[in-house]
């Protein structure tokens, strides 16, 4: 699942001082970063700038230092996302999205927590896709999860119901 690099490059930063009043965020849910900055200018005097790291990861900068000292541990924050840091020279997130699919799901096996649970061998599930949610299509199951995974997911997982076993094919697909 790591890589290895054959080659080494020595880089310098650039002047990004603003990174150094900014936050990391990995959201509760996926939401749109303008719902966030408007969420967020409704709730307080100050000012802040949303922008997305990829999968729920977000980058939140503050004016100044002192506004971000205050507020990373606030109310407000605890509401969108489930951890806030200061920035420490992160890279952007190694998250994705991908839509996962399953095919030879038994039906009586088809609901949200079987698909969670499948989801959390590879990452966090986010949602179901409509046609896998209302039971109207019952060829392959949908998800989308964030996932840390590199590599493509193409397994083959065994599924236990009531002594039965099930051998389900589980990929994705990317967005």
């Amino acid at each position: 699942m790591g890589s290895n690099p054959q080659l080494t490059l020595h880089v310098k930063p650039s002047g990004h001082g603003w990174l150094y009043r900014s936050a990391v965020a990995v959201m509760h849910r996926v939401v749109f970063m303008m719902t966030l900055q408007v969420s967020f200018g409704m709730e307080s005097d100050q000012v802040a700038q949303f922008r997305s790291l990829g999968g729920r990861s977000v980058l939140i900068t503050f004016q100044n230092q002192e506004v971000s000292d205050s507020l990373i541990e606030g109310q407000w924050m605890k509401l969108w996302f489930d951890k806030v840091k200061p920035w420490e020279g992160e890279p952007a997130s190694l998250e994705r999205f991908v839509w996962l699919s399953r095919k030879g799901l038994p039906l009586n096996a088809w609901n949200v927590q079987t698909f969670k649970l499948v989801v959390e061998l590879w990452g966090c599930f986010i949602m179901m896709d409509e046609s896998t949610l209302k039971d109207l299509y019952f060829a392959e199951g949908k998800v989308l999860i964030a996932t840390q995974e590199k590599c493509s997911i193409d397994s083959w997982i065994r599924i236990e119901l009531a002594g039965v076993f099930y051998d389900v094919k589980v990929r994705f697909r990317p967005l």
